[in-house]
């Protein structure tokens, strides 16, 4: 902290603190200003002029009172929190002024220095999608240093959590939104990452659509297909108006997951012996990787597939605790699932243990409206106090979500199958 005190006196007085002149004049600022005296022997003992020595708490007192601070403790509290706030005028100021370059320039010396600045990437995004400045904001996705390659997976998450929900904001039929939608970027910094299952009966739909039908990525069309897939299966579509995405290596394996989940749309076949063969091809038996069931658990309970529930734990039956999570939301949708499945086959003492895990408050945002349901048809069943409380609040949350899949006759019978 004595360095960033040297270099703040200095900036403060805007001049190098070099020699015998620089010393004296320093010195007599700080009598005027603050009324201490001093000399300058000390100062340039304290800058290094002539051979240094360790400062004296008045020493350091002084030129902390100085630089606005009440004493050195003070400075030492308190600069960090100064200095970012100042970082932070600097910020919006800067969004208040109408230069491109200055924006992309601030990006540009920014990002990657600091994870912290990634709030700052996401505030700078919400205020130029809520001011319709896409033009900025493609070029912004246009940097190399917004290509994915330059970000950890957790980065590229919490970007695309963060940034996703605006894309509720886009005007699809408007030229500039449509070229930011379509950025290459943007779509695997956000859209492979963020799913509103909450809006894809409207907006998000008619957005993924825009996607599929202008994309030539072949991750990005299959991504979206297994999107459209699931708002067909719930609006109850005729099976042969299904997409049959189809995988590839180099795909994440969360869309790895996707697409496997898709046969439980269409259940033609032995389908523990596709799954089998999709864990051969991606080797779960030698790795622990939750993000390959991801898709697979979701689909299996909103089809009622008990018998890929049971493959899944299967699969997972050691990861009994959040630690073999590296999330904890998968975790909570894994507990889930185990609840649904030990309910089936009737093992309620199972059922307690995995309850005992569980807050049903850490779903993945995305998919937690969708979820919830679950918990609703769940506890409705398990409980046999508070039923209409359970089946309200299902009723409830169905009236905009897929009222005509989300039925009572579903959560009556939900275990029947």
């Amino acid at each position: 902290m004595i360095d960033v005190l040297k270099t703040i006196t200095q900036k403060k007085v805007g001049f190098k603190i070099k020699n015998y002149n620089n010393c004296t004049r320093l010195s007599e600022i700080i009598s005027i200003e603050t009324g201490f005296e001093l000399n300058y022997n000390t100062i340039r003992r304290f800058f290094g002029v002539v051979k240094s020595v360790k400062p004296s708490n008045y020493t350091l007192d002084t030129l902390s009172k100085f630089n606005g601070y009440e004493n050195y403790n003070d400075f030492i509290i308190n600069y960090s929190y100064k200095n970012k706030w100042e970082a932070d005028f600097e910020f919006f100021k800067l969004l208040q002024k109408n230069e491109d370059e200055l924006v992309l320039n601030y990006v540009v010396n920014h990002l990657h220095h600091s994870r912290s600045f990634l709030l700052k990437l996401v505030q700078l995004v919400r205020e130029l999608v809520f001011t319709k400045k896409f033009k900025l904001l493609s070029k912004i996705f246009n940097l190399k240093q917004m290509n994915p390659s330059e970000f950890v997976f957790e980065d590229i998450v919490y970007l695309g959590t963060c940034i996703g929900p605006l894309c509720h904001h886009m005007d699809l039929n408007q030229k500039n939104e449509q070229q930011l939608i379509l950025n290459r970027n943007f779509q695997d910094l956000v859209i492979l990452i963020y799913v509103d299952y909450e809006n894809l009966q409207g907006h998000y739909s008619q957005l993924i659509n825009f996607i599929y039908k202008n994309s030539k990525s072949h991750e990005i069309n299959a991504f979206c297909e297994g999107v459209l897939n699931l708002n067909m299966y719930l609006s109850n579509s005729p099976e042969k108006n299904y997409f049959k995405p189809k995988s590839q290596q180099q795909f994440h394996p969360i869309l790895k997951s996707r697409i496997a989940a898709q046969e439980l749309f269409w259940p033609v076949g032995d389908l523990l012996n596709i799954f089998e063969d999709y864990s051969q091809k991606n080797q779960l038996k030698t790795q622990t990787n939750i993000d390959y069931f991801f898709e697979i658990i979701f689909n299996s309970i909103v089809t009622m597939n008990f018998e890929v529930m049971k493959w899944v734990i299967d699969n997972l039956g050691d990861f009994s605790t959040t630690k073999s999570f590296y999330k904890f939301e998968h975790y909570e949708n894994f507990v889930l699932m185990n609840l649904l499945y030990y309910y089936k086959i009737k093992d309620r003492n199972t059922c307690e243990i995995w309850l005992a895990t569980i807050s049903f408050n850490n779903f993945n945002r995305s998919y937690e409206m969708m979820f919830k349901q679950y918990v609703n048809i769940f506890k409705y069943h398990f409980y046999s106090v508070d039923k209409n409380t359970h089946l309200e609040a299902y009723t409830k949350a169905s009236k905009n979500m897929y009222k005509n899949f989300f039925t009572t006759s579903y959560l009556l019978n939900y275990f029947s199958s």
